[in-house]
């Protein structure tokens, strides 16, 4: 008797809420179109019916099938099945299941967000019981591998000892990478600005000389390679949003280049020390890369063209001609401040919350403009 899957009744609920709302909401844009405007908006709220109906198409369409002969997965635009005797294995993600065939000119079945299907443990049992788990068999060649690798040791011992203190210089340094990022929001003396420049760039040298115990990205449950990117994301990040937070660039010409530069060699290095073949999910741990070193390109040039600037500063005042306050997750407070120096319009500028409870609509604040250490004009305000 064959099985099936179907989505549980409560994603059904969830997803059907959204697809509600999104159709409320194109009903509410048709409504709201004002003729003087170009009839194009019209194509906003088509989309969201579209995607509105998509998303009721789905709950009732998807279903996963096991019989006795194959297994079928069937989703909004596609139906992909497998015969029992056709399949070399499984792995099992976060969110995706991937059932891969012995005919590697079969597409892999994908059962995305499988937690969403009912009986969702049941199926994933069905799979340990009746397919081989493919991270389990890579795992134990990787372990295989490390044991047999004399560039980690010269006997077993030395080798598990190595994997051991992999472990812990990954801790370590991810650690380390998230309290410098938290360090920084609260504090941005230069030496603390340039170890979260040099901090990313130490996991170069880690990666290069862990004999590929420690990589960028790794997944524990098939791979021995331990993980770095989180420690390297988060002093990445943190050195751009506060560079952000702390400086307004005036004229962006000369700052594109050098952040593609820094981003590019940066991502260039990770590439060639961090990509964890063993790992697979090549393009993920690319885009991964790619995404880390954009946060330390433009964090770099940030930081470097601002904190470490020691040309003359300009001064010249402005009027607050309005402000406004930005609610979402967090508050983001706006001045709107009349012409200045080279701006020779009113312009809407992000500043702190204490500046902005300091003035009001009227007042006049300072703005100490600097040429920029890398030719990038830059300014602060001030009371």
């Amino acid at each position: 008797m064959d099985q099936e899957y179907r989505i549980s009744s409560g994603a059904k609920f969830l997803y059907g809420f959204y697809g509600t709302l999104t159709l409320v909401l194109s009903i509410y844009l048709f409504n709201d179109y004002n003729p003087t405007v170009t009839r194009a908006v019209q194509i906003i709220p088509v989309a969201l019916i579209i995607i509105s109906i998509l998303f009721f198409v789905s709950l009732a369409r998807g279903k996963i099938i096991i019989s006795s002969d194959n297994i079928v997965c069937r989703r909004l635009f596609s139906r992909k099945e497998l015969a029992l005797n056709e399949i070399k294995g499984f792995r099992v993600g976060g969110k995706i299941i991937h059932i891969e065939s012995t005919d590697v000119n079969k597409s892999i079945i994908r059962i995305v967000n499988y937690a969403d299907y009912k009986d969702s443990g049941q199926l994933t049992q069905w799979l340990k019981d009746n397919c081989q788990d493919l991270d389990a068999i890579d795992l134990k060649d990787d372990q295989k591998t490390a044991m047999s690798n004399p560039g980690l040791g010269k006997n077993e011992v030395e080798r598990i000892i190595a994997l051991t203190r992999a472990r812990k210089i990954s801790y370590i340094y991810n650690v380390i990478g998230l309290t410098l990022g938290s360090i920084m929001i609260f504090f941005d003396p230069k030496f603390i600005v340039l170890l979260a420049i040099i901090y990313p760039l130490l996991g170069i040298p880690i990666m290069m000389f862990s004999g590929g115990t420690i990589k960028f990205l790794s997944k524990s449950e098939r791979s021995i390679a331990r993980h770095i990117e989180l420690g390297m994301v988060l002093s990445c990040f943190f050195l751009l949003i506060v560079g952000l937070r702390e400086y307004h660039i005036l004229q962006t010409g000369h700052f594109w280049l050098p952040a593609f530069i820094i981003s590019t060699l940066f991502f260039l290095l990770i590439y060639k020390t961090g990509l964890n073949h063993t790992m697979g999910q090549l393009w993920v741990q690319v885009f991964c890369m790619l995404l880390t070193s954009l946060l330390y390109g433009f964090g770099t040039t940030y930081q470097v063209n601002c904190e470490f600037d020691k040309s003359e500063t300009k001064i010249f005042k402005a009027t607050v001609v309005d402000h406004r306050i930005s609610r979402g997750k967090s508050a983001t407070y706006y001045l709107i401040l009349s012409p200045w120096g080279p701006v020779k319009k009113e312009d809407e500028t992000e500043v702190y919350r204490s500046l902005y409870s300091e003035v009001d609509i009227g007042d006049t604040v300072q703005v100490r403009e600097k040429d920029g250490l890398m030719n990038i004009p830059w300014y602060i305000i001030t009371k």
